[in-house]
């Protein structure tokens, strides 16, 4: 038994749950301050566990949210996939290192030195050089198969191996060549290796399973004026390993004391891979932070002086997060549905606060400040891109006329009728509005305020598309 300073040094470390009205105020003054409809939240210390529901499925009506609701896990779904993986190199059926297309014979990258060289590693701690290209999959009509032989014919942005890129088709390759090693699907290996073990038997890994549970909560997002508004749910029709999955709090407090365990699987998915460069405004996120580092599959840093692993995710409608600190045997995860807005981050970290016995800092008004410098960033940078847009003057609009392709991307069509010029790519469709020569603003669901812009009528891009261009000419 530990004496003196070695007692007092045992009881300031031992894990214990806040008091409930404490996390039952913090968890109102969060809803209050981001508008949430409906979240869920877990929190763990040591063997303590605490699950529960607030606020409702939807706006405006009284079914309530409940540990057992389903929430998107957005890109949080990239750990079930790493544990997997985990599992496989624990069975010698793949090793972290293996070239993909040892598994993948499809894999490819548009780089051949790259291509040849490119390991799984590489793909899980988002290093191949290949830039976001989210259109891959988002509202996108590729299979998850075809999205990553689509990203092979792209070039790369920045050299291989240099340059953390958040890349989620690199996490579908990931997720299918494992598939391939282990002879089974994604789902059926994520089912066997990770779902069953866990007992995580509420979790769901497409949005049809989904919504055929009955519990799933519906999408919200907030509007100019700040209100709470339905928004079309994002539909995974089909399983993907980048962050498909749906799972409730009673399932996340599963997953989350897994992480807290000692299992030998965990080891290298806790351990830095690549160092994460500081932006400008990673210091409001992460003020007690001296280095960010990504693991596999886990965002690696230090929070007063303890390792810790964090994930967030955000898909239409719904936003979540989580936050652990294996050696206290803390964690804290968050589900929401609402997006747009920091809410799930600021409550994870004043619940760590609790946790770790520290005075709760405001974190609503420091990720608020957050989140409205990055509006006026996006804005101001915006505006600056309309003002050269507008210069010239606009050209006869039955020249622009005609089909245009990509090779990736696929195939764009543009009519003029009544001399309104009208664009049509995938299921986008709406009018081209003069701006200034050859440039013109366009709104659509999954492109947003884009700017078109053309070179000589025989091709343009997209400024939500970045470095892609449509060139005139049937596919």
């Amino acid at each position: 038994m530990p004496e003196g300073r070695d007692v007092i040094a045992c009881l300031l470390l031992a894990a214990a749950l806040p008091e409930t009205r404490l996390l039952d105020a913090d968890v109102a003054q969060a809803m209050k301050h981001w508008r949430v409809p409906g979240l869920a939240v877990v929190v763990i210390a040591g063997d303590e566990v605490f699950v529960r529901g607030y606020g409702v499925l939807r706006h405006g009506e009284a079914a309530r949210v409940d540990a057992d609701t389903l929430f998107s896990f957005a890109s949080c779904s990239k750990g079930l996939t790493v544990l997997a993986m985990a599992d496989l190199v624990a069975e010698k059926k793949l090793t972290w290192d293996d070239p993909v297309r040892q598994h993948l014979k499809e894999f490819t990258l548009a780089d051949p030195l790259a291509a040849r060289d490119v390991t799984l590693r590489d793909l899980l701690t988002h290093r191949t050089g290949l830039g976001g290209h989210e259109l891959l999959w988002y509202r996108s009509p590729l299979s998850p198969l075809e999205a990553v032989q689509a990203a092979g014919k792209l070039p790369l942005d920045q050299p291989f191996r240099t340059t953390f890129s958040y890349q989620n088709t690199m996490y579908t390759a990931a997720g299918l060549a494992a598939a391939r090693a282990d002879g089974r699907s994604w789902p059926e290996m994520i089912r066997a290796r990770v779902l069953k073990p866990l007992k995580m038997d509420g979790t769901m890994l497409d949005t049809p399973s989904a919504e055929k549970t009955g519990r799933l909560a519906r999408t919200h997002q907030l509007d100019e004026e700040e209100a709470i508004v339905p928004k079309a749910p994002f539909r995974w029709a089909e399983p993907n390993p980048a962050g498909s999955i749906y799972v409730s709090a009673s399932d996340l407090s599963k997953w989350l004391r897994f992480q807290l365990s000692r299992d030998a699987r965990l080891k290298e998915i806790h351990t830095p891979q690549i160092v994460l460069r500081d932006g400008e405004l990673d210091p409001l996120l992460f003020p007690h932070t001296v280095q960010r580092t990504y693991g596999l599959g886990w965002v690696i840093y230090d929070h007063h002086g303890q390792k810790t692993l964090a994930h967030g995710g955000a898909l239409d409608g719904f936003r979540c997060h989580v936050t652990l600190i294996p050696g206290r045997k803390l964690a804290v995860g968050v589900l929401a549905n609402l997006d747009q807005t920091p809410a799930c981050a600021a409550l994870c970290a004043r619940l760590l606060d609790r946790l770790l016995k520290r005075d709760p800092e405001d974190w609503n008004g420091r990720l608020d400040q957050l989140r409205q410098r990055v509006r006026k960033a996006r804005r101001e940078a915006f505006e600056a891109q309309l003002a050269t847009a507008r210069q010239g003057k606009p050209l006869d609009p039955e020249g622009y006329a005609g089909d245009f392709t990509h090779p990736v991307y696929g195939s764009a069509r543009i009519r003029v009728k009544e001399g309104a010029v009208r664009f049509r790519w995938r299921e986008e469709e709406g009018t081209l509005e003069p701006l200034g020569t050859g440039t013109f603003l366009f709104r659509g669901d999954t492109l947003g305020l884009s700017i078109v812009t053309f070179r000589e009528r025989g091709s343009f891009t997209v400024s939500t598309i970045p470095g892609i261009t449509f060139q005139r000419g049937a596919p």
